[in-house]
């Protein structure tokens, strides 16, 4: 350390004046001419992109209207879909209408002809009616009774021939 305090001290002032002065000219130009436009470019987004040409502008712009197209292309198609399952459901809604208007028309005529039948007659049918059913009933129980004997008798021969 002392030796340097010793060189330095030869040194005329003026001469370690123009040194430092040098050195601080060649710090300014790096400076000003490497890192300034790096720190504008990063500070000011807009400033990073070189301007584009009319041919890159115009390229940008079409790619961007191609893809909205397709993107309202896309959207129309959905829209159609939607609005033929619309129709289809209001054909079968209306169909269905007309199926059932049909019926009701059916009934009311079967309902007409059953407020022109007298009573007596009506109760007398209804009678009739119940003791078929109650018939009906009986031969369903003895029908299923005969099967489960069947069945029975089946499989007990069954077991006796090994099967």
């Amino acid at each position: 350390m002392d030796m340097l305090v010793r060189f330095f001290s030869t040194i005329p002032i003026e001469l370690l004046a123009a040194i430092v002065t040098l050195l601080a000219g060649v710090a300014t130009n790096v400076l000003t001419e490497e890192m300034l436009p790096k720190l504008r470019r990063r500070f000011r987004p807009e400033a990073r992109e070189a301007p584009k040409s009319y041919k890159e502008q115009m390229a940008n712009l079409t790619r961007s209207l191609v893809k909205a197209s397709a993107d309202v292309d896309r959207i129309l198609q959905e829209m159609t879909e939607v609005t033929q399952q619309r129709e289809g459901a209001i054909v079968r809604l209306e169909q269905q209408l007309d199926t059932l208007s049909d019926r009701e028309r059916q009934l009311q005529q079967e309902i007409e002809t059953l407020e022109k039948i007298p009573l007596p007659a009506a109760k007398y049918f209804a009678s009739i009616v119940e003791r078929t059913e109650k018939r009906s009933a009986w031969r369903d129980y003895a029908l299923f009774g005969l099967g489960v004997v069947v069945s029975t008798v089946i499989a007990i021969v069954l077991r006796l021939f090994g099967v």
